[in-house]
């Protein structure tokens, strides 16, 4: 075993961030290119918005709630999403993902367990295929602490490619 001398341990610690700061700067001369948008989905669960406005406004698609409103949620007329909408949607070119999400605070759908998790998956699934979903296609739960970002938009973008209807 060959012993490293002290003076060849000083020359790489003084190379060292040179060759980190060359590593760095040949890393972002790789850095992937910014992708073009994939387009928008919307939202919503306070009311139904005709396809044909959607489409107007550049929409490619809905995320559209199969699940039922929470407790005091009575001002969540749109949800959940009822078959006509889903024909109105399709009738116009729109892509639906769907999405659960039931409750908020301590209601929250997640706050259940394994067994409320069988009966909430159950439940939106039952809604789904009475709006029109088919069993092959998933949807997508949503998170109460999620906010829109660029990420998530771009997770929405990418889970309408696939298409849930």
């Amino acid at each position: 075993m060959s012993s490293v001398s002290r003076r060849d341990l000083l020359k790489f610690a003084a190379a060292a961030p040179a060759l980190l700061g060359l590593g760095v700067a040949g890393s972002t001369a790789y850095a992937a290119p910014a992708s073009a948008s994939l387009g928008t989905l919307l939202d919503y669960a306070a009311g139904v918005i005709p396809g044909s406005q959607l489409r107007a406004a550049g929409a490619l698609g809905a995320i559209r709630y199969v699940s039922d409103r929470r407790p005091g949620g009575n001002w969540m007329l749109g949800k959940p999403i009822q078959v006509a909408e889903a024909r109105d949607l399709n009738a116009n070119g729109l892509k639906i993902v769907s999405c659960y999400q039931y409750g908020k605070g301590n209601t929250a759908d997640w706050l259940g367990g394994a067994s409320a998790g069988l009966q909430h998956a159950q439940r939106g699934m039952q809604l789904h295929a009475a709006a029109g979903g088919r069993p092959p296609h998933p949807f997508t739960p949503r998170s109460t602490t999620t906010r829109p970002t660029s990420s998530t938009r771009a997770r929405s973008r990418r889970i309408c490619g696939r298409g849930s209807r």
